[in-house]
């Protein structure tokens, strides 16, 4: 049990010095992964072999078919969630997101299926090994997910010493904010109740985002106009123009704030899907603060959710891509070496 204690204590570590990072999360997964063979051992009757355990193999038997079960259950809810997102939603790449994984993970099953049918040997090597680097994806997917719902809970505690609410802008319609635009101003004014509860003291609201090449006007004219018809105060309405991505939208926001000499901490309002990665820029930008999400239509979470997770794992390309490369060293060579046997 002394590796998990030591990886959980790293992640509480981690968790006070800073909660913006996804690091803390990896450190709680692993552990949690770690406790449970871990548990296992330690309930074992003494002088009983691993091999000759019953009660050992009756809880890793029901293990292995639970995890399965969960595998199916989420093939079949991604795949009829991106069959909804077809209906209901422009047939773009990133609102396919659900519906692939989904196929992907459906292929890959009846892939073994038909390999343990057919009792073909080579077949399920080739698949046993793209497990490690599917299962570096999942656990990092898992730890993502997982602790992004465990920071939505702290940022929101944390939001009321807020000086400034920035909220984040998103594409608008014929020039007027859209739903999802919407929520992020009710969260940004969420925030502001609460400050004002707090202590009194209203944040200035920043209303965060630029004019695309199809729209009429800024997102950020459109959503300081929503937060003037929703009753805050014209002196406490800024607006940042120029941002067209959400690095843009924090670093112009602060630079606003500085000029406008507004000290303290910023919580950024966005998204539920999109919060916590925005927590993790202000992180890497140097910005003190939180972000917290609005709430989204529970359809369009999961191709977005994915989607941020891809995004994720892009700002930190480099150890993904070696990560990667080291798990599927042994499928390389050995596809290397069935090319050369041709």
């Amino acid at each position: 049990m002394i590796v998990p204690i030591v990886l959980a204590a790293s992640g509480v570590f981690c968790f006070v010095r800073d909660a913006r990072m996804l690091r803390t999360g990896v450190l709680w997964l692993a552990a949690l992964a770690m406790t449970v063979p871990a548990a296992i051992a330690l309930v074992r009757p003494a002088g009983e072999s691993d091999s000759g355990s019953p009660i050992l193999g009756w809880v890793m038997l029901s293990l292995l078919g639970a995890m399965l079960l969960m595998v199916l259950v989420l093939t079949l809810y991604l795949i009829v969630n991106g069959l909804t997102m077809l209906r209901r939603e422009q047939r773009t790449l990133a609102n396919l997101l659900s519906l692939a994984t989904g196929l992907a993970m459906l292929a890959y099953i009846a892939a073994c299926v038909a390999a343990v049918l057919a009792q073909s040997q080579w077949t399920m090597i080739w698949l046993i090994l793209l497990l490690p680097p599917i299962g570096y994806v999942a656990f990092a997917f898992t730890a993502y997910l997982l602790y992004s719902l465990v920071y939505a809970s702290v940022a929101w505690h944390r939001s009321e010493r807020a000086a400034a609410v920035i909220v984040l802008g998103a594409g608008l319609r014929d020039g007027e904010v859209t739903p999802l635009i919407e929520q992020r101003i009710r969260a940004g004014l969420r925030v502001r109740e609460r400050c004002l509860k707090h202590d009194g003291r209203a944040p200035l609201m920043v209303a965060s985002g630029g004019q695309g090449p199809d729209e009429p006007r800024s997102e950020a004219d459109a959503m300081a106009e929503r937060l003037r018809a929703l009753g805050v105060p014209d002196d406490q309405v800024a607006i940042e123009d120029r941002s067209r991505t959400t690095e843009q939208n924090l670093r112009f926001s602060q630079d606003l704030l500085q000029a406008r000499d507004v000290r303290g901490p910023i919580v950024a309002t966005t998204s539920d899907y999109h919060a916590f990665r925005a927590a993790m820029l202000l992180r890497r930008l140097g910005i003190p603060g939180q972000a917290v999400g609005g709430h989204t239509a529970r359809y369009y979470r999961p191709s977005a959710t994915i989607r941020e997770f891809i995004a994720v794992l892009r700002d930190s390309l480099a150890l993904n891509v070696t990560m990667l490369g080291l798990l599927a060293l042994p499928l390389l060579v050995g596809a290397v070496v069935a090319i050369f046997r041709l």
